[in-house]
């Protein structure tokens, strides 16, 4: 089908967090692109990591989600050596040789800790405390009930869709994750919220 592939092209909705939500903050697309048919064609998968245990397996996992939507889907690192990550020429050469078309890049932007909390609450009937034995009847109907604190991890990612023959950017999405858990479903996650937000522009098929 035409770019269904683009829908997972937004892979970085792909790392589907377990413990959270995805949701999509901000998006952009070309005005003058229109839908790309690149169904069964080769789109590579980038996930940008000094990691090599973060960028292989989410970009593996990238590349299985674009092939379950059409494309051909291939991890970026199979492709470009780490060691040449940073010549761009040779990149270039590199993609060309391999007949890539199109790529979905992911990266973690930032990753911030969100503290929420609700209030103690204490409940008083009337004023015994004058009395020891007037409180101690009161105090036992007026405990305090503590409140919560609650910690929670907020992943922000971008995911950028080019087409790489025409060394173009088609659609880029800053998406924000609560409580990542699970890479591979992370990865599942949003893809799918990517694929949503890129189907409303019309670059893939309805």
């Amino acid at each position: 089908m035409r770019t269904r592939l683009l829908a997972l092209g937004l892979l970085v909705s792909g790392l589907t967090a377990c413990g959270g939500a995805t949701r999509f903050a901000s998006t952009w697309v070309d005005p003058a692109a229109g839908p790309t048919d690149w169904a069964g064609q080769k789109v590579a998968a980038f996930v940008l990591s000094a990691r090599d245990s973060i960028r292989l397996g989410a970009e593996e996992s990238l590349a299985r989600e674009l092939t379950s939507r059409g494309a051909q889907g291939i991890a970026g690192h199979t492709i470009v050596p780490k060691d040449v990550t940073e010549d761009q020429d040779k990149v270039k050469e590199l993609l060309n040789r391999a007949g890539v078309v199109g790529a979905v890049v992911m990266r973690v932007v930032s990753q911030t800790q969100e503290i929420s909390s609700s209030p103690g609450t204490v409940w008083y009937t009337g004023s015994y405390y004058p009395s020891f034995y007037g409180y101690w009847s009161y105090g036992w109907t007026a405990m305090y009930q503590p409140g919560q604190i609650r910690s929670d991890t907020i992943v922000s990612i971008e995911t950028l869709l080019y087409s790489v023959v025409e060394d173009k950017l088609l659609w880029a999405g800053l998406s924000k994750t609560t409580n990542p858990e699970n890479i591979p479903k992370f990865i599942n996650q949003l893809v799918s919220a990517a694929g949503k937000e890129i189907r409303k522009t019309g670059l893939v098929e309805k």
